[in-house]
């Protein structure tokens, strides 16, 4: 469990350092959730290490999970549900012996954005529960998918290769903004070059 931080100086007791976060204890022996892995197409920019799924269809979300129970040896043994429905399981692949698999599923499509919470049970034992969680975005509307770099010194200068998903196709530079900042210190960049734009997918280069 989690497990607040506390340190102090013993000859001043009464003068402790509390931490900012928790730190938090789990038993190495237990069924965790190690990686999950969304194949969702134009998903936000940052969402390497997280489930976004997109709103209008389906989408495929693989999870790796460390010290399953032996009784897990197919499909049957194991039940996924999201928000409380029933999750369809696509493939369950068994890694090594020490009890880590790979199991695929299909995430529905939502009405909603925002993150919604799943349960991995396991039949034998379901207080082994493994928790998930999913996060929805509108694959409807443009978004930047990718930032390289994604930081750069404050004097300016740095080179970007920005790409967005569902952008309107862009026939020169002249079409293009890009800002920078919140909107009470918002910055123009400046485009150099449209590197490529369809339908899909739009790729420039920017000075910010």
């Amino acid at each position: 469990g989690l497990a607040d931080v506390i340190a102090f100086h013993r000859a001043f007791p009464a003068r402790p350092a509390f931490g900012a976060s928790a730190f938090e204890f789990f038993d190495p022996l237990l069924p965790a959730l190690e990686a999950i892995v969304s194949f969702a197409a134009g998903a936000p920019a940052g969402s390497q290490d997280a489930a976004f799924v997109q709103m209008s269809t389906t989408t495929v979300v693989r999870l790796e999970v460390s010290n399953a129970p032996s009784s897990v040896t197919k499909p049957s043994d194991i039940r996924f549900t999201l928000g409380g429905s029933p999750v369809t399981l696509l493939s369950l692949i068994t890694v090594d012996i020490t009890g880590i698999f790979e199991v695929s599923i299909r995430v529905p499509a939502s009405s909603e954005s925002g993150v919604v919470e799943g349960v991995l049970t396991f039949l034998a034992d379901a207080t082994l529960d493994v928790t998930f969680a999913v996060t929805y975005f509108n694959d409807r509307v443009p978004a930047v998918t990718s930032l390289s770099p994604s930081e750069g010194p404050e004097i300016g200068g740095t080179r970007i290769y920005i790409k967005i998903a569902r952008f309107p196709v862009i026939t020169s530079i002249s079409q293009a903004a890009v800002l920078f900042g919140e909107a009470s210190g918002l910055n123009y960049g400046t485009v150099l070059e449209v590197v490529e734009s369809d339908v899909t997918s739009t790729t420039m280069v920017v000075s910010a």
